[in-house]
């Protein structure tokens, strides 16, 4: 307990000390990190080579990692996947100074729970360690294992099952999931998420969330490109659908009907948003109000009435002048 007048880390309150593997080989990012994450109270590990990053991992069973992209042995790629071979579980961050969206794509898929891009804030990933520890510990009301579809998600092993082939789930994705399962039904906005999963403040360019949905749906939706489980609520966030049948979600009729509806709502958003929207339905007139064909033949002029006289008696033939 601290002493009267001593300031209290977050480690201090939240529970036995955390080590941190961090994976890097810039001397000075790996002293910055050191020194931040220590005063936090988390205890460090640290190493620049990533055949010896792989190593600690096993030896140590550290509670999180800190893996650089850029390795002057193994890229962070190939150490990710080599960690995960052995761990699914620990969470990974991968650190690069590579900005594009398939690179972070390319991480994610080897493994790794989140990135964050150079130059960054060391408190921003403290921020994202701490949520990573908090998400943990919480635990909450949904079981251990959820029927999703015709996938069974096992919550405490981290791995989902689907016509008898089983694969892991990393950390993020079991939470995305887990926070998505306890407001079942209920539209789950994606600057919510960010904060409880991340420990992250919403931005207009970070695509983090987006990217975790599109890896779940290819896991979990029989046909990823027509989500029927995990639904967007346009210019909001996400939403699991319920109340399908089966003790699951999305597997009645009823269910697929309303995701179905769901999409129609979103692309029609979509098209609206991006200034093509759909032709609408011509309106009802009001009861009393002339119809379309009344309208347009009372707005029409009428035709022009040839005189009696002129169709009653035939013009007289012009007197010819003759020239003398």
């Amino acid at each position: 307990m601290a002493e009267p007048g001593e300031a209290l880390t977050w480690q201090a309150v939240a529970g036995p000390k955390k080590t941190i593997l961090v994976i890097e080989d810039e001397p000075h990012i790996v002293l910055g990190l050191k020194d931040s994450l220590e005063f936090e109270g988390f205890a460090v590990i640290t190493t620049g080579k990533g055949r010896e990053g792989v190593a600690l991992a096993r030896s140590e069973s550290p509670d999180a990692i800190v893996l650089d992209l850029m390795l002057p042995d193994l890229n962070g790629y190939a150490v990710c996947e080599e960690i995960r071979r052995s761990n699914t579980i620990i969470p990974i961050l991968m650190l690069t100074a590579r900005s594009q969206e398939t690179d972070k794509i390319r991480g994610l898929d080897a493994g790794a729970d989140d990135y964050v891009t150079k130059p960054f804030s060391v408190n921003e990933l403290i921020a994202r360690l701490r949520a990573i520890f908090r998400r943990a510990a919480r635990g909450g009301p949904v079981p251990d294992v959820v029927t999703l579809g015709d996938a069974q998600v096992n919550f405490a092993s981290h791995s989902l099952t689907r016509g008898g082939t089983q694969e892991q789930l990393s950390f993020y994705e079991v939470e995305l999931l887990r926070l998505l399962y306890e407001r079942a039904g209920q539209p789950v906005a994606r600057d919510e998420i960010l904060q409880k999963i991340w420990g992250l403040e919403a931005g207009p360019t970070n695509r983090t969330v987006d990217n975790f949905i599109v890896k779940l749906r290819k896991k979990i939706e029989k046909a990823p490109e027509k989500p029927q489980l995990i639904l967007t609520v346009y210019g909001f966030g996400y939403k699991l659908a319920m109340g399908c049948g089966g003790g699951g979600l999305g597997a009645s009729p009823g269910c697929n009907a309303n995701a179905k509806r769901e999409r129609e709502r979103e692309r029609g958003d979509e098209v609206r948003a991006a200034g093509r929207a759909p032709a609408l339905a011509p309106r009802r007139p009001p009861r009393g109000a002339p119809t379309t064909d009344t309208a347009r033949s009372l707005s029409a002029p009428a035709p022009r009435q040839k005189s009696r006289e002129s169709t009653s008696r035939p013009r007289a033939p012009r007197a010819r002048t003759e020239k003398r």
